[in-house]
């Protein structure tokens, strides 16, 4: 039945709309057509049962068709067809009583490049087969749930340029990843969120040699002004970073959006992280998986980090770039700067406030100021410190070096040396500059004792 209008279900209870009566018996196609947008509605209590919709509005994605009332979706979903075909234009479901599989089984739901499926509310349900996404999704309030059959679902994109993915409201659950055609690494995706949640790697990973989410290359597109977003299990891999956003085209992240690392029922996950961008915020569940995120490949630029308590952040000897706030709720587990003692964690900005006992490697404090919350000892090999210190009430220990080229405050706290070998201070300063190197209060806890190099430098308190 080809439908170039509306459909309008009168108030009639008598009134009912049948296309099916079985998968082998007699059974309509309602094929929606036309340059224009519509939809279906209803007005008495008769549900109607369709068989299978055929999307084909115009030659793009522009021209909508709405169900705005619910119905059931009686064709096969387990065979290659599948009860919905998108070819052009953008079917929406809005009714929160819509409850349909697209796919449960057989071969990929299929999105293709120039088609479009929002759900504002209601439910469709992908189980034991993957979505490939050639065109456009749209969680805007609905549910997308491609996780409750346990098994690793993936969305494909693909490389013809159509695959864009918006969430703005709702929830898309994603039981496998998020990630490129496993034969065409050219893929690319847009990827926006505004508001909802997206979880990728629910129930886990099959394809080692890709992302869990990876947002890559050329052409590809992360833009987050909100939301939460969660990475809940690794892919198996050292090499190809679970969560992988490296050289999109656009990048944007502001507001409240947050990655959070874990937070599903993969207890242990190690997941890598490589990202060429600088992260709003990353946060490390706190929720009793305990999840292990693992730097891969490139230095981690971050405005936010949160530590949750059990969680590891494992910086394999890479930089790690800090530039608002550090919180480590899970203590001095809680980061792991690498065996080969070459990583180094520099804060960056205006202001970077630490909070949570956390050992370093080597620190360097290039932000204007950095500041020491309550409760917080740390630990570092070098400390560089390029602008302001205020420990207040904590210590800040230094096993190393010491460059200080301005000034290192302390109220009960202090600045500790207590190293295993000599140790040395020194400041780059001139000593008529306005920026001489001062350090308010300072304990040494060193047997072999501490040399001072240059004498541009104030001790007010030892």
């Amino acid at each position: 039945m080809i439908l170039n209008g509306d459909i309008i279900h009168g108030a009639l209870n008598t009134s009912l709309i049948d296309l099916w009566e079985s998968n082998t018996g007699n059974r309509v196609i309602l094929d929606l057509r036309g340059e224009s947008n519509n939809n279906y509605t209803r007005s008495n209590t008769n549900i109607p049962e369709l068989y299978r919709i055929v999307m084909s509005k115009g030659s793009d994605k522009t021209n909508t068709f709405t169900f705005s009332d619910d119905f059931t979706l009686m064709g096969t979903s387990n065979a290659v067809e599948k009860p919905v075909e998108l070819i052009h234009g953008t079917l929406v479901f809005d009714d929160s009583d819509i409850d349909i599989d697209l796919s449960t089984g057989g071969d990929e739901f299929l999105i293709i490049n120039g088609s479009a499926l929002e759900v504002k509310q209601g439910e469709v349900n992908i189980s034991d087969s993957d979505m490939r996404l050639d065109g456009c999704l749209i969680v805007s309030g609905g549910t997308v749930d491609m996780s409750s059959d346990g098994n690793n679902n993936d969305v494909i994109y693909t490389s013809s340029g159509g695959s864009d993915l918006l969430v703005s409201d709702g929830n898309l659950n994603v039981g496998g990843q998020l990630m490129r055609n496993i034969l065409d690494a050219s893929s690319v995706l847009r990827y926006t969120q505004s508001n909802g949640i997206a979880r990728f790697g629910i129930n886990g990973t099959s394809h080692p040699e890709r992302g869990v989410f990876e947002i890559i290359g050329s052409g590809a597109e992360y833009t987050r002004s909100g939301g939460t977003m969660s990475i809940e299990s690794g892919n198996g891999s050292s090499i190809n970073a679970a969560l992988s956003i490296v050289n999109p085209t656009v990048f944007s992240e502001s507001g409240a959006s947050t990655i959070m690392i874990g937070g599903g029922s993969n207890s242990g996950a190690v997941i890598g992280i490589n990202s060429t961008e600088e992260i709003n915020t990353l946060e490390l569940s706190g929720a009793g998986d305990n999840p292990v995120a693992s730097m891969l490949i490139n230095t981690l630029q971050i405005q936010n980090l949160v530590i949750g308590s059990g969680a590891t952040l494992n910086g394999n000897d890479l930089d790690v770039y800090v530039s608002d706030t550090w919180t480590n709720n899970a203590g001095l587990t809680g980061f792991d700067a690498g065996s080969g003692n070459t990583g180094t964690t520099y804060s960056i900005g205006s202001r970077v406030d630490i909070s949570g006992d956390t050992e370093f490697n080597d620190f360097v404090n290039s932000a204007n100021s950095l500041y020491l919350q309550a409760n917080t000892e740390l630990f570092s090999n070098d400390l560089r410190n390029e602008t302001s210190i205020y420990t207040q009430d904590n210590l800040f220990h230094v096993q190393g070096d010491l460059v200080n080229n301005v000034w290192i405050y302390s109220d009960l706290g202090s600045l500790v040396l207590d190293g295993s070998d000599v140790q040395y201070v020194t400041s780059e300063t001139n000593s008529g500059s306005a920026t001489r190197s001062r350090i308010q209060k300072i304990t040494i806890d060193n047997d072999l004792g501490v040399e001072l190099l240059e004498y541009n430098l104030s001790l007010i308190h030892i």
